[in-house]
């Protein structure tokens, strides 16, 4: 995730499925015990827990696909 991307409580139209925001970050948060790198964006996005937005979601997604990026073909 960007530093400089700006997120804010109201900033995008809501989420249609707030339960798959919070099942994703949740497991974000997991992970975090392993990828110290992640903690931050994790924290970012764990603030908007109760009420994500769609611009939220599209940093979860943008997260998911890093992660995905990052892992070693050997661990597939």
């Amino acid at each position: 995730m960007a530093v400089n991307v700006p997120l804010f409580a109201k900033d995008s139209p809501p989420f249609s499925d707030p339960r798959l925001y919070r099942s994703i970050v949740g497991s974000l948060q997991y992970l975090c015990y392993t990828r110290s790198d992640i903690a931050f964006a994790v924290n970012k996005l764990s603030q908007f827990l109760q009420e994500p937005t769609i611009k939220q979601w599209e940093c979860v997604k943008r997260l998911l696909l890093t992660l995905m990026v990052q892992v070693p073909m050997d661990c597939l």
